[in-house]
């Protein structure tokens, strides 16, 4: 390998470590932005105007607020995903999920969340978007039935 592919390839890893360091930033700011809008939401009357909406990404459950507790990964991950209008990485799936209180015995809860996401694509109820390392998940608005429930 060349000094400049060397030097291409240490560019990368800093260009990953800054997308996973904003990532955790980002899912940050939503547990602090849900959290105030909750707040806001119970301080004053909506007044005939919709009270903002934010996704269900809980301030972390030291606070008591943890929306995700007594879930398994699966119901957590579809519960997370169907408030996020963008799709998500694995990563802050789950990152959002320990936040809101998810309690899960996996050593690795990232490959946990994957094996559960994809059983959820199979059912029609998560999409899979991209591949590799830009792979992301969404919700899908109307799970599509399955062919036999289909038929009668």
């Amino acid at each position: 390998m060349s000094h400049a592919d060397m030097g291409l390839v240490d560019y990368v890893r800093r260009l990953v470590e800054r997308e996973d360091r904003l990532e955790r930033e980002l899912v940050e700011v939503r547990i602090a932005r849900a959290h105030a809008e909750r707040e806001l939401a119970s301080a004053r009357p909506t007044e005939g105007r919709p009270t903002p909406v934010a996704a269900p990404v809980a301030a972390p459950h030291a606070n008591g607020n943890a929306p995700y507790v007594g879930m398994g990964n699966e119901a957590a991950a579809l519960a997370y995903l169907r408030g996020e209008s963008i799709p998500r990485k694995t990563a802050e799936i789950a990152r959002a999920l320990e936040a809101g209180g998810l309690e899960s015995e996996a050593k690795n809860l990232q490959a946990a969340l994957f094996g559960s996401l994809k059983r959820l694509v199979n059912r029609g109820e998560v999409k899979k978007v991209g591949e590799g390392r830009r792979m992301r998940w969404v919700a899908v608005r109307e799970p599509v039935a399955l062919l036999s429930e289909s038929v009668t």
